[in-house]
């Protein structure tokens, strides 16, 4: 479902909001401050590693393209797992990882908002991915 959302033009917090229940993102930055699930703060970790920095409450969700990710992992309430400040609980980007078979991957799209064509937008993006049974890859750009 969230493949939808983003594909239908959303942004990646705009569709975890929705996706989310009680996820509000604050809309004041880019950068997301203020992030929080029903009024308590939590954690973002991409593959299993903390994305906000311990000297500010700041998540950037937009430096994550939506191409790269396998699936999203959401634990709701507290948790003491993944360390302090995740009283809302957590989200984990997983992203997708290379396979065995040389694999190549390309979308492209463009959305555009009714008032100016300011708010046109275009995507593309592409990745090869391959390997053997000792080692794999992904390259994505």
């Amino acid at each position: 479902e969230l493949e939808q959302q983003i594909q239908g033009g959303k942004e990646l917090k705009d569709a975890l909001a929705q996706l989310i229940p009680g996820l509000d993102v604050s809309s004041r930055s880019r950068t997301n401050y203020g992030m929080n699930v029903r009024g308590r703060p939590l954690v973002v970790l991409v593959d299993g590693v903390r994305l906000n920095s311990s000297r500010t409450d700041s998540r950037q969700l937009d430096s994550i393209d939506s191409f790269n990710i396998d699936h999203i992992e959401v634990i709701s309430g507290a948790t003491s797992l993944y360390g302090g400040g995740s009283t809302g609980g957590l989200i984990n980007i997983v992203t997708k990882k290379g396979q065995p078979e040389t694999m190549m991957e390309f979308e492209a799209g463009t959305k555009s908002g009714f008032s100016s064509s300011k708010d046109h937008d275009e995507r593309i993006a592409g990745a090869v991915s391959g390997g053997n049974e000792h080692i794999s890859g992904r390259l994505s750009v």
